[in-house]
């Protein structure tokens, strides 16, 4: 490849592929039902939407105030923001995405499979550098429809946004290995900070640079300035914000210590996360590509232009580098995510090593076919099954609500679990009512636990204790979630003891029917509390915004 201009010809086709991706994520998304789903399938999801809409409605209704002083009024209406505990380039990036004020949860989710394109082009890019442009766009549409990628653009998910900038960084290192040239390197360490700004976890792509040196022997790019010029311009752009995010992590004691046995299970558990998410022929010719990028390492230069299987083995050393041994307590295979674009590269080198091994030139177009289409369908065939999303039910109770008049400036006690809160929490947001209504949380008003759950214990020991809350605080409705999730809250109980003994005190307003098929999934009962105490409502200081505190002026 040469690395100057391409033709228009070529930047047409390559753009019309890039929309070729764009409309399959669109249809994967819709496919799974993401349009009519709601925040909070993964813990934190609903926490990255608000965050966005923080930034959204930041900018549109309180530019030039103090922001700490919004973040903490917004928090007391839509408790699930968390500023800080993530570095901020996405939410950036969606709260300005979300300024012409179109629908925000639809708007998300675009924006998730623009970047998700973004990927699979580079990709595409990629493998038509070494192989044909079939195996290309075979590639591109394989890691689209990856089960994880497609759970984490169907959610507000950081990962996937993520999995984007690392492999445009293991591009652009690949680049500055054959060129030397600082430009190259420049947009290595833009990519590498967009990383690091995006998720913690980023900073596996910081590992790139060494396992690419040790796998090309290119000794000679530590002594030039290009390597040096990345590290910059990561240090600048992501390191006070890693920082930030590193001191909340410490605070909330998600930390701890790593040991053998640490390292050893994690391993196991992360191959094993990518087998059952690649498939086995996916995995086969995946190991075949990494052991073509060692074998090769210092002589890629008779195979290609770039070293191409060699950084994107490095982005995947640095992958498991970061996520063995970083002191996080929590290991998720969804952290994995940033090796799959680079793996689906090297699984385009395994078929082509394969091909030129098992046939000679007459007939290696015809073996290279058979290998493509055996890897396509062994590789849908053995993946997870897709996971549809359906409606939980709370967007037709706040439609039932707000088609009364009945949310805006209220205060409503969701019992739910983290998901329930989350999905019920978004949706009213994103109605931008005014004066804003106030999401109670039951997590936070009935019990008090840390971050990650920890040092739980219950605020009150009687339904009369609680419902006397409830009046003190003037809280106007209460929804109770019957599904088998909320149940296993320990302060359900009192809840149900609650709406049962206090039928005086309580009116339903609306209860729905679950439809295991269609949705709604979950069993939800309205009811609106017929008295407040008298004198002003209670302050919800100590029950709502002792966290966000800790989070905001630290």
């Amino acid at each position: 490849m040469s690395v100057g201009p391409i033709n228009h010809e070529s930047v047409r086709r390559s753009l019309l592929v890039g929309l070729v991706f764009l409309v399959a994520m669109l249809a994967l998304q819709w496919s799974v039902g993401a349009q009519r789903g709601e925040q909070g399938i993964y813990s934190d999801d609903a926490a990255h939407f608000m965050n966005g809409l923080l930034v959204r409605d930041y900018l549109t209704e309180a530019l030039g105030r103090n922001p700490v002083s919004f973040a903490e009024e917004y928090y007391h209406s839509y408790p699930k923001i968390a500023p800080g505990m993530w570095p901020p380039l996405f939410h950036i990036m969606l709260g300005v995405f979300l300024l012409p004020h179109w629908p925000p949860h639809a708007a998300a989710l675009f924006l998730l499979a623009l970047l998700s394109a973004w990927a699979a082009w580079r990709l595409y890019r990629i493998v038509s550098l070494f192989s044909t442009r079939v195996m290309g766009v075979a590639a591109g549409l394989l890691f689209l429809s990856t089960p994880v990628v497609v759970s984490l653009t169907t959610s507000i998910m950081l990962d996937a946004v993520l999995a984007t900038f690392a492999i445009e960084a293991a591009y652009w290192l690949a680049v500055y290995t054959r060129t030397d040239q600082w430009r190259h390197a420049a947009l290595f360490g833009l990519f590498t900070a967009m990383a690091c700004l995006t998720k913690g976890n980023g900073i596996s792509v910081v590992f790139a640079p060494a396992a690419m040196i040790l796998l090309t022997g290119r000794y000679k790019m530590l002594r030039r300035p290009g390597l040096y010029l990345s590290a910059a311009i990561v240090v600048a752009l992501a390191v006070p914000a890693l920082v930030v995010t590193y001191r909340l992590d410490a605070a909330i004691g998600d930390f701890g210590p790593v040991t053998a046995g640490t390292v050893l299970s994690r391993l196991a558990y992360y191959c094993g996360y990518l087998w059952r998410q690649l498939g086995p022929a996916a995995t086969t010719f995946a190991v075949i590509g990494v052991l073509y990028a060692i074998a090769r390492g210092r002589r890629w230069q008779e195979d290609a232009p770039l070293p191409l299987a060699q950084a994107m083995t490095a982005l995947v050393a640095g992958a498991f580098v970061f996520h063995l041994f970083n002191p996080h307590q929590l290991a998720s295979g969804r952290y994995m995510t940033l090796a799959i674009a680079p793996l689906f590269v090297l699984i385009a080198v395994g078929v082509q090593v394969a091909s030129r091994f098992v046939a000679g030139p007459a007939r290696r177009h015809a073996v290279h076919a058979a290998l493509l289409g055996l890897l396509v369908v062994t590789t849908f065939f053995a993946r997870p099954a897709l996971a549809v999303r359906k409606p939980f039910g709370y967007h037709d109770v706040v439609n039932h609500l707000n088609s009364r008049d009945s949310v805006a400036g209220k205060r409503m006690l969701i019992v739910s679990n983290e998901a329930g809160e989350g999905a019920l929490v978004t949706d009213v947001a994103i109605r931008r009512l005014r004066p804003r209504p106030t999401i109670v949380r039951g997590s936070k008003l009935l019990a008090t636990d840390n971050w990650n759950g920890y040092n739980f214990n219950l605020r009150f020991g009687t339904a009369q204790s609680i419902i006397q809350e409830l009046e003190d605080l003037h809280v106007d409705y209460l929804l109770l979630d019957s599904s088998p999730e909320a149940l296993r809250l320990p302060y359900w109980g009192l809840i149900k003891e609650l709406v049962e003994s206090h039928e005086d005190r309580l009116q339903m307003e609306y209860y729905n029917t679950v439809d295991t098929r269609n949705g709604p999934t979950r069993p939800l009962a309205l009811y609106r509390l017929k008295y407040h105490s008298p004198g002003p409502p209670k302050p919800l200081e100590i029950q709502l915004s002792r966290s966000v505190q800790q989070l905001l002026k630290r």
